[in-house]
This record gives structure tokens, C-alpha cells and sequence, in this order.
């Protein structure tokens, strides 16, 4: 229950393929780091630049007048390298690659 004009905020964080003593380890931090909050959002913050990185390797930056266009664009080359990857070393591929 709330009263008027108090505010309450919570977090639902996934973090998947952990060990289980990463588990622990990340149990513990929640409960007893105070700056948890700042934590969350400096590795939200690092995923999303890496994230970019990726959809960049794969042309997917890319600008119109439109930004619709451009969010379709970056969309688009995200699924793509989620279904296929990318392509390391200026698209470069080794031929050991097709021997297996």
C-alpha cells in the first residue's frame, strides 16, 4: 500500500548461465551493496555500447532524415546477427572456417 504521492521502485533483473556459485555471489551483492541501483545501470549502460558495437560491425548505424527508418535499420541488422553473427576481421573468413 501507498500513500498519496509516495512512489516505490523496483528492478527485475535476468542475468542467465550463471554457476551456481555466481548465483551466491550475486545474491549476496544484492542484499548487501547499497549502491546495487548504480551497479545495474553502469552494466546496462556497458551492454548497450557493446551491443552498438556489434550492430556498427555489421553496418547497422546507418542515418536517413527519418528516424524510423534508422531504428528499422538497427533493428533489423540485431536480428540478423542474432541469427547469423558477424563476420570478425573486416569480413575476412579463414578457410579453415569451410574445411569443417
Amino acid at each position: 500500500n501507498l500513500s498519496a504521492n509516495e512512489q516505490k521502485s523496483w528492478m527485475q533483473v535476468i542475468n542467465t548461465n550463471q554457476s551456481v556459485s555466481n548465483v551466491a555471489y550475486l545474491t549476496n551483492l544484492i542484499k548487501t551493496n547499497a549502491n546495487i541501483d548504480q551497479l545495474i545501470q553502469n552494466s546496462i549502460e556497458e551492454g548497450t555500447k557493446k551491443l552498438i558495437e556489434l550492430v556498427a560491425g555489421s553496418d547497422g548505424l546507418q542515418l536517413s532524415d527519418d528516424p524510423l527508418v534508422n531504428t528499422r535499420h538497427f533493428s533489423n541488422t540485431l536480428f540478423n546477427i542474432m541469427r547469423g553473427g558477424i563476420f570478425d576481421d573486416n569480413y575476412k573468413i579463414e578457410k579453415e572456417d569451410f574445411r569443417q
